[in-house]
């Protein structure tokens, strides 16, 4: 038997297949109608934050809009965990 190497190069990555995979261009139609009624999900609560003089709670309310975008067919604690992660980096 041979011996393997224990350390993976940076080639090798996860880490750099993934951000491959991110910047990837694909040839899929944009789900339009998904992203309008998003914006308009997350933009609704902060305008009415807004106008009533406390942006910031409207901002908060507004990551919920977020989760219009996370409804695949997935189990309930996949999108919890994506929903987590867009709320705390909206809110850094």
């Amino acid at each position: 038997m041979g011996k393997r190497n224990k350390h993976t190069t940076f080639t090798d990555s996860t880490f750099l297949k993934t951000l491959i995979q991110a910047f990837e261009i694909k040839r899929n139609p944009l789900p339009w109608n998904k992203a309008i009624l998003a914006g308009v999900s997350a933009a609704f609560p902060a305008w009415i934050g807004l106008m009533l003089g406390d942006l910031q709670s409207g901002l908060a309310a507004g990551i919920g809009g977020f989760t219009y975008l996370y409804m695949f067919n997935e189990p309930y604690a996949e999108r919890a965990k994506k929903l987590f992660f867009v709320m705390i980096g909206l809110s850094v």
